[in-house]
């Protein structure tokens, strides 16, 4: 998305110069992908960086590298401050967040059944991630699930909630007379 919104960016400065609304896809999606970029932040650093979840092997802990620093940290916040700084806000239905969950829930339902088809994913597990992992939690996984579901529908709640209130404030900072002019 973001390799697209640049080369439309550049397209469009070529054609009319730095003048004008940012480029912009569809604010809905793109403030899902922020969602759920957001939703890698916080689970790699609550739940995956500092803790041992009791797995034996090579999987005890998720290795600190540059690259998981870098996909787990940095990109997360560049994405919420590329939302924050480029995208047009107030644009987002408030039932978004509801729709957003789609994509977590479809990857839940593959994570399940590629543990059941796939056989060993990681070390000994055949889960991604501990927390999901029912060789490892058993009969828990059922209430991990639905307190993770909503958990990111408050999560994007809250985002949808900011961008009201972000346009709310952009719109009180601009002139009169220039919003009559739009």
């Amino acid at each position: 998305m973001f390799a697209v919104l640049a080369v439309m960016t550049a397209v469009q400065i070529a054609r009319d110069g730095a003048e004008g609304e940012v480029a912009h896809l569809n604010c809905s999606l793109e403030l899902a992908v922020t969602f759920y970029i957001t939703i890698t932040f916080v689970v790699y650093w609550t739940l995956l960086s500092w803790q041992n979840f009791g797995m034996s092997g090579d999987t005890a802990a998720v290795e600190f590298t540059v690259s998981n620093y870098i996909v787990h940290g940095i990109v997360p916040i560049f994405a919420i401050v590329d939302w924050i700084l480029f995208l047009p806000h107030g644009r987002v239905a408030r039932s978004a967040p509801l729709k957003w969950l789609a994509y977590p829930i479809i990857y839940a339902i593959f994570i399940f059944i590629r543990a059941e088809v796939g056989g060993v994913l990681y070390g000994t597990s055949r889960y991604p991630y501990p927390f999901i992992d029912v060789d490892l939690i058993g009969g828990w996984v059922a209430a991990v699930v639905p307190v993770m579901a909503a958990a990111f529908y408050g999560l994007g709640r809250l985002y949808v909630l900011a961008d009201m209130k972000i346009a709310s404030r952009l719109s009180r900072s601009v002139p009169e007379y220039i919003r009559l002019e739009r």
